[in-house]
């Protein structure tokens, strides 16, 4: 059975999406945060972190100062190699 976020990744061309949020609270305004997530989305359109940072907006009392983006792009081609190949002192012998 495949994984389902592993199939959107490969079938569908989901992305693995990581959004840092830099913000403050109104009444600590010198005092700045962050805020790490990830997840999976629709490149280059990202409707579910448009979902988020509009929920954020609209239902969290801070105030975004900047948001960082990193995207995976998918997947790419890759040489995989079974652990039999690798050699890490004798460890797997």
């Amino acid at each position: 059975m495949v994984d389902k976020d592993f199939n959107k990744m490969f079938t569908k061309g989901y992305s693995v999406v990581t959004v840092n949020v830099i913000y403050y609270l109104p009444d600590y305004n010198s005092i700045v945060n962050e805020f790490l997530w990830q997840s999976l989305d629709l490149r280059p359109e990202y409707p579910r972190i448009k979902k988020f940072l509009n929920f954020w907006q609209t239902e969290i009392d801070a105030v975004i100062k900047e948001i960082q983006l990193s995207d995976s792009h998918g997947f790419s081609p890759r040489k995989f190699r079974k652990i039999e190949e690798l050699k890490f002192g004798g460890l797997f012998n």
